[in-house]
């Protein structure tokens, strides 16, 4: 039962792909300045969101610092 993806709303973070319009719709400007996640936490404290690995095609979760991490280093990411 395949499950159609919205294909053009993700972008290539190197071997993952995210949908960025919901990685920045989900932050917010905390009080010392630093940007805060409303996304979901897993029970450790880690903000969590929805990806797709590419090399198998399968959703996955990921932590939400890592998606920072390639984005502010430019590691992987390619824009549109």
């Amino acid at each position: 039962m395949g499950q159609h993806r919205h294909w053009h709303l993700y972008t290539d973070l190197g071997d993952l792909l995210v949908n960025l319009d919901s990685y920045y719709a989900k932050q917010q400007p905390g009080p010392n300045g630093c940007i805060d996640s409303t996304l979901p936490a897993h029970r450790q404290g880690y903000r969590m969101m929805g990806a797709i690995r590419k090399q198998d095609n399968r959703r996955i979760m990921t932590v939400v610092h890592r998606i920072a991490a390639r984005i502010k280093l430019g590691r992987g990411y390619r824009q549109q």
